[in-house]
């Protein structure tokens, strides 16, 4: 037979045999495709649509090494842009990010119109925080495809990242616009609503994302976290059970759960809740569970955890957990060192970070209250239980003259602290508010520089570069008639030493202040001034300004 006419009969058997591929499902005819596939390159071995057709079915199989040589293959016969969109996928899913780019570089340099192609290099290169040429080749895809919603949401993506929070909203938008079906569109929408307070159409975007996505955990936690801050507890927490139910361990909807438990007094349940929290998990020791004759002769490593105010607030259980007999190590920040060294009970102080001696069990200060059941009723609560420094307080005395009654001021805390927006007060709305019979002194470390214009037209003392640490901190307040702060760790320091402390809380408060009561079971000496709506300092500052006008202290 001649060689013409012997092509031309393995043309049509590879012909017959690739009818019969298309009439075989890829799934569920895996095996019976595999043969056909294997047929055809037995009679023609350097078939290239064959070779891709098998490596893919290899890949179906999760054989990725055999896909990538026999699509390989394909390629070295015929440089297809298939083969190479095909192997930068196989890439991508391998995390071979690099090889992958070069795959889809030469789909795009075979076609620069490969939508999919620019897409996938698009977020590699994303991943890889090459923004500027992600965002190219999205604007690319955009050029040729104006209606594109997914080259939208991922440049609202990148520019969200940037925390170019406009131009993110800006492509969301028009994504939704050209009714992209994404429930991480509106869901990221909504958390760029939230961060700029807009907290009605975050709302709306979180439910949105609901109705699309009704597994979308993070939606209904983040939407509780919204009907939190309205201090509505009962929606919130339908919200965070809803979450719960889909993930039981997300985290966030927990321990949020458990805060509305405690900030409405329910200490059994939020205190065993909160256990739910990320712990230190780098030790080999049990945590303690309880306190009991079983502890004698043991020791025990107590740490603090999250804000300073929070290692003031409960480091008052410290002696508790002494009086079963054990030894205490209490590990402390730097900053705290020096105040945390007169507490009774603990045998040896080690600075945070530094290397810890053997010990038996551990435990963190803000699991403490859940170790000892602790309830409204159980509070372990003392006119004082910290004291300034004698010495320190000498040496204060001399810098802070003065004839007028003497008030310790503290109007923001952290811009850092996830809150912060809420809790702080900008000087300029607060000077307004303070009457001129008193010598102020500002107790803050630092001023921010949006408050320094408005610094250098108020009578303020600023201390803040000869503080030190907490033991200074401790010896000014100490000074103090009366301390006014925002929700920061000076504010339990204050109260901490049994000063008169005045505390202004946002309309949504940390669990700890509870709700609507002016004052607080875990200081005696302190006093609630809370805002009635949220952000709306005003009523509050009035309270003050009546409290102080009229003031014993005068």
């Amino acid at each position: 037979m001649k060689r013409s006419a012997l092509t031309q009969v393995k043309s049509n058997i590879i012909s017959l045999l690739l009818n019969k591929v298309s009439k075989l499902d890829v799934v569920l005819e895996c095996d019976a495709l595999k043969k056909l596939y294997e047929e055809i390159l037995s009679i023609d071995p350097y078939h290239a649509d064959t070779l891709n057709a098998l490596g893919l079915l290899y890949r179906s199989q999760q054989n990725r090494h055999k896909a990538i040589d026999l699509i390989n293959k394909a390629i070295d016969i015929e440089p297809n842009e298939r083969y190479y969109y095909n192997l930068g996928i196989i890439f991508k899913e391998q995390n071979r990010l690099e090889d992958a780019i070069k795959m889809y570089e030469n789909v795009i340099a075979l076609n620069p119109k490969h939508t999919n192609a620019c897409m996938n290099l698009g977020h590699i290169l994303k991943k890889l925080n090459k923004h500027s040429e992600a965002i190219a080749l999205y604007e690319k895809v955009i050029t040729g495809n104006p209606t594109h919603a997914n080259a939208y949401y991922s440049l609202g993506l990148i520019f969200q990242e940037q925390n170019e929070l406009t131009k993110a909203v800006m492509y969301y938008e028009k994504a939704i616009a050209l009714n992209i079906n994404h429930a991480n569109v509106y869901f990221n929408l909504a958390v760029i609503f939230k961060e700029q307070n807009r907290l009605d159409d975050a709302q709306k975007m979180y439910k949105k994302a609901i109705i699309i996505d009704p597994t979308h955990t993070y939606a209904y936690t983040n939407l509780g976290n919204i009907y939190k801050e309205y201090n509505r507890f009962e929606s919130a927490i339908e919200m965070y059970e809803k979450a719960i139910a889909l993930n039981p361990n997300n985290t966030n909807a927990l321990v949020n759960k458990s805060l509305i438990y405690l900030i409405m007094g329910n200490f059994l349940e939020g205190f065993a809740l909160y256990e739910k929290r990320m712990q230190r998990k780098n030790f080999t020791q049990p945590i303690l569970q309880k306190c009991d004759v079983s502890l004698a002769g043991k020791t025990v490593l107590l740490y603090s955890e999250q804000g300073l105010g929070d290692t003031i607030q409960f480091c008052r259980y410290i002696e508790m957990v002494s009086r079963f007999g054990c030894q205490i190590i209490f590990e402390v920040e730097k900053s705290l060192l020096p105040l945390m060294r007169q507490l009774k009970g603990v045998d040896c102080f080690i600075e945070k970070g530094e290397s810890l001696p053997a010990f038996d069990y551990h435990c963190s200060l803000l699991s403490l209250p859940f170790v000892f059941k602790t309830t409204l009723e159980s509070i372990p609560s003392k006119q004082s239980y910290l004291c300034a420094d004698s010495q320190k307080m000498t040496h204060w005395q001399t810098l802070l003259r003065g004839t007028k009654p003497k008030i310790g001021l503290v109007w923001s805390g952290s811009e850092t602290n996830k809150g912060d927006r809420y809790r702080s007060i900008a000087l300029e709305t607060l000077l307004p508010y303070l009457p001129n019979d008193f010598d102020y002194i500002c107790l803050q470390k630092e001023l921010r520089k949006s408050d320094h214009n408005a610094f250098k037209k108020a009578n303020i003392l600023f201390v803040g570069e000869a503080l030190q640490d907490f033991s200074d901190t401790a010896a000014v307040c100490s000074l103090m008639d009366l301390v006014i702060s925002v929700d920061t760790s000076v504010a339990h320091l204050s109260a901490a030493l049994g000063k008169k402390t005045f505390l202004l809380l946002p309309f949504s408060p940390d669990w700890r202040w509870m709700l609507e009561c002016s004052n607080t079971l875990w200081y005696p000496t302190m006093k609630l001034l809370r805002q009635d709506t949220i952000e709306n300092w005003g009523s509050v500052l009035d309270k003050l300004n009546q409290i102080l006008i009229h003031s014993e202290i005068q």
